[in-house]
């Protein structure tokens, strides 16, 4: 993308950085719309801009173009995230919400598989505009099949954003979020440094590799879910983290492909046992009224902890010696995963 765009790395890096900006300031304002109006109404919304930025970067020729369509792009996916959320906790109720949620999971998981299969063969064969071309149709597919409450349960009105942030079951949430996306980030960011510098893996190879996370995450987000509509979040979340930590952990010691994939699937399933009952205590803890604000804070902490992750681990590696020096990938991951324990640990204070 860079070189047909007459740029170099840093326009790469522009591109990605125009959409992380836009997501991560969009999902607070796009959540408390959701909460004043519909939030099925805010999900459509962000389909379709979503859609426009697929669109207008397919189009174009010119950076500046590409980076206004990615903005659009991070604006849409931080009000469909807010909105949907919210659609899918109202929709299902109290004791079905964990279920709804591990199934969006499922479907993000299968997107990932599916995005980058498809999108792989797309830009080997077409380029890369025609992998922003196929995502308009299927947006906007996904804004017409749209359903929700118009309003959510209970609402009288919409609470404040300081109203939200004097719960402590939501705060609490909002911090582990925060913190295991900052490990898990950095870690995924890592992985495959480790499998194609120290191990010496061909890159198909450690694409097939790194493939266990989401078929992982694809077997463990419905049943994680369903747990916690059983038992609560605190456990599953807690088990989750614990289970993240440990696969960290093997990767720091990793000198055989065997032991990676191990260490990705007990990783996978961590993350599958984390997400969805997290969400859960999170939005369960929003007051009537308060689900699609509730929401986009998930949203931006989930994104605040993967731009930390990519920062802190150029750092850790930075400190160990190199990406191509071993030493510093077992000092990397042996950090990320003390930062795993310790979400663990808060996790294990919850209430319920």
């Amino acid at each position: 993308m860079s070189a047909s765009l007459g740029g170099d790395v840093t326009s790469g890096q522009l591109v990605v950085l125009a959409y992380l900006t836009l997501i991560t300031a969009s999902y607070v304002p796009f959540g408390r719309l959701a909460d004043r109006g519909s939030p099925s109404g805010v999900l459509r919304l962000g389909l379709l801009l979503f859609a426009a930025g697929a669109l207008l970067v397919s189009l174009s020729r010119e950076l500046d173009l590409v980076l206004l369509g990615r903005a659009l792009q991070g604006a849409g996916a931080a009000a469909a995230v807010s909105g949907g959320q919210a659609v899918a906790f109202a929709a299902a109720g109290p004791r079905q919400a964990g279920r709804t949620l591990g199934l969006t999971h499922v479907a993000i998981a299968l997107g990932m598989l599916g995005g980058a299969i498809v999108g792989g063969l797309v830009i080997e064969r077409f380029g890369w505009q025609a992998a922003f071309l196929i995502e308009p149709p299927i947006a906007l597919a996904a804004a017409l099949l749209a359903r929700g409450p118009r309003r959510q349960p209970g609402a009288t009105e919409a609470p404040s954003l300081v109203a939200l942030l004097r719960r402590p079951d939501l705060v609490r949430g909002l911090i582990l979020a925060m913190l295991t996306f900052t490990a898990m980030s950095a870690n995924m960011f890592l992985v495959p440094y480790l499998l194609q510098r120290p191990l010496a893996l061909a890159p198909s190879s450690a694409g097939l590799l790194m493939a266990i996370v989401p078929v992982a995450i694809l077997l463990g987000a419905f049943p994680a879910g369903a747990l916690a509509d059983r038992r609560g979040s605190r456990w599953p979340s807690t088990a989750g983290l614990t289970l993240i930590g440990l696969g960290i952990a093997g990767f720091a010691l990793a000198s055989r492909v065997e032991v990676v994939a191990l260490a990705l699937a007990t990783y996978g399933l961590g993350a599958a046992l984390f997400q969805s009952p997290n969400n859960l205590a999170v939005l369960a803890a929003a007051p009537p009224g308060g689900l699609g604000l509730a929401s986009g804070l998930l949203g931006a902490s989930r994104q605040l902890g993967q731009i930390l992750g990519v920062t802190l681990s150029g750092s850790l590696i930075g400190m160990g010696g190199g990406l191509d020096a071993r030493p510093a990938y077992t000092f990397a991951f042996a950090a990320l995963a003390g930062l795993a324990a310790l979400a663990a640990l808060v996790a294990s204070r919850q209430p319920r």
